[in-house]
């Protein structure tokens, strides 16, 4: 009984001593938020239902040590209209101290590109927007990313 109260005795002196190693301020370095960048954004295919896009986003992980992939919501609007959203949930690692470029797909149906002719077709460009949201297991709250410009179109008349 006596060996067991010394043990937690001991045990309960080194976590208040390393507690005074290790502040507040000090655990929020431990963990350091990954930097997230959308890279580019490119047509792969055009078919007769639509157009598949590619969006490139690039991945830091600072820390020492290997985190999961986060869950990436996304969605899609050419001037206003939303023309597609969609979920990545892939289970892989980030290493540490490592940097990947995630590639999403992104179908814009024929549907949703009819919707919008009749305002691509008075215009010289269409402004698009594409938002993400990543949500890592670490961090829970998402890292908004938003990427948005003019693409030019050609006259047709």
């Amino acid at each position: 009984m006596k060996k067991r109260t010394l043990s937690f005795i001991l045990v309960s002196m080194l976590v208040i001593v390393a507690g005074g190693f290790i502040s507040c301020g000090s655990v929020g370095q431990l963990v350091e938020e990954p930097r997230v960048s959308l890279n580019s954004v490119n047509v792969s295919s055009v078919t007769l239902s639509g157009v598949d896009l590619i969006a490139n986003v690039g991945i830091e992980n600072p820390n020492g040590y290997p985190i999961p992939m986060p869950k990436i919501d996304w969605e899609l609007f050419v001037n206003k209209t939303r023309f597609s959203d969609g979920v990545l949930d892939d289970k892989t690692t980030i290493k540490s101290h490592d940097s990947i470029t995630v590639n999403i797909p992104i179908n814009v149906s024929l549907e949703n590109l009819v919707k919008t002719l009749p305002s691509l077709l008075t215009s010289s460009e269409a402004a698009y927007n594409i938002n993400m949201a990543l949500t890592f297991p670490i961090i829970k709250v998402p890292y908004k990313l938003e990427y948005s410009g003019l693409l030019p179109l050609p006259r047709l008349f």
